[in-house]
């Protein structure tokens, strides 16, 4: 199997959600922030401003718009094409759940790869345990290949080669 940018240990990543994360004193205000299904559901406000601030057509907000991207997704402006940021705020955030990110702010409270916690009550019903498994990465016994990014917020490249050391069959790292 293949694995991009492997979202498994979460320690040491820089990504604002983690830091909102920390400052809010758990994850529980998470879903207060971000709605309780979707994460970030899309609104037509959010494609209106984008056409509005943002590609070479506005130069001088286009610099703001790019730099809300570089706070969100990691300073890289050789890998940004600003002439779409328009149609990237046409489709982002898109159709992503929230119980995702609270999982990775979970992994990176918690600095271990676990399933998700449902609190004591349910994990019980989900894992028959007050606490989520933690999972056995030495039961991935599969030829793994993993291919991560130096400026990945979400994703740390120490947490990656964590994980790589701990996985007993990679075959490619890159």
């Amino acid at each position: 199997g293949a694995v991009l940018a492997p979202p498994v240990f979460m320690s040491h990543a820089t990504s604002i959600l983690f830091l909102l994360t920390d400052v809010a004193g758990g994850i529980e205000y998470l879903y207060h922030i971000f709605g309780l299904y979707e994460f970030l559901p899309h609104l037509d406000i959010i494609t209106w401003i984008g056409h509005l601030l943002c590609g070479d057509d506005h130069p001088f907000t286009n610099t703001l718009c790019m730099n809300i991207g570089f706070l969100l997704l990691g300073f890289n402006p050789g890998q940004l094409n600003s002439t779409m940021i328009p149609t990237y705020l046409d489709h982002v955030p898109e159709s992503s759940s929230t119980r995702t990110f609270v999982h990775y702010a979970q992994l990176h409270v918690s600095k271990k790869f676990e399933g998700y916690d449902f609190g004591e009550t349910g994990n019980i019903l989900h894992y028959d345990s007050i606490t989520p498994p933690v999972y056995d990465l030495n039961k991935v016994t599969a030829p793994t290949a993993i291919f991560k990014g130096d400026n990945d917020d979400l994703v740390s490249l120490i947490d990656v080669d964590i994980l790589v050391n701990r996985l007993p069959n990679v075959v490619f790292d890159h």
